[in-house]
């Protein structure tokens, strides 16, 4: 099961409560936990994995090049105009990639490289993601019995509940989700990168 093997497997996810093989197919979970996993990262600004990306400069000369994504794991590929550069040649801190032995003089530049806060997700975080898969699965299934765009509900009793809504530093509107979220969102503070 495809799912989202870098911050839970199918094993993990199907282990929880209601989550069984034959309540919610593959496919369908799969594409929640990829939502989730989306969120999560887009929310805190970085992926807690190691991910592949690419950035292309066209430049005059340059020494020294700013990566727009925070958490830079290692170069995999750095080009100068179509030619291939040492990566030995290349130092990496904080996002920034210098040609230790000179410049680039013109051209196109192409980096290639990981980023992510870590290998594999901090176990808050996987357990979050854990939690708003199945949390979004329930909410949104064909039988769900509460409509997703509920507000509050009364009972019959006289009493009322009140259901929190996302937005804002409620993501997910799952406040034990939301808090794990926000926190590392606060504590990484990668503002700046994409």
């Amino acid at each position: 099961m495809p799912l989202a093997p870098e911050y839970f497997t199918g094993a993990e996810f199907r282990a929880l409560p209601d989550m069984g093989e034959s309540k919610y197919d593959d496919d369908r979970v799969s594409a929640v936990a990829e939502y989730v996993v989306a969120g999560i990262e887009r929310v805190v600004g970085s992926s807690f994995v190691g991910r592949a990306q690419s950035v292309t400069r066209i430049v005059g000369s340059v020494s020294a090049l700013v990566l727009p994504h925070a958490h830079v794991v290692s170069l995999t590929e750095v080009t100068c105009d179509g030619v291939a550069q040492d990566l030995a040649a290349m130092v990496f801190d904080g996002g920034v990639v210098r040609f230790r032995d000179g410049r680039c003089f013109g051209g196109t530049v192409v980096v290639s490289y990981q980023s992510g806060y870590s290998a594999t997700p901090p176990a808050d975080i996987k357990e979050a993601a854990l939690q708003a898969t199945r949390a979004r699965l329930i909410e949104t299934a064909s039988n769900a019995l509460l409509n997703d765009r509920r507000q509050s509900m009364s009972m019959a009793e006289g009493g009322s509940v009140t259901f929190v809504q996302p937005g804002g530093d409620r993501p997910f509107g799952f406040p034990s989700v939301d808090a794990v979220i926000i926190g590392w969102r606060d504590r990484l503070n990668v503002f700046g990168f994409a």
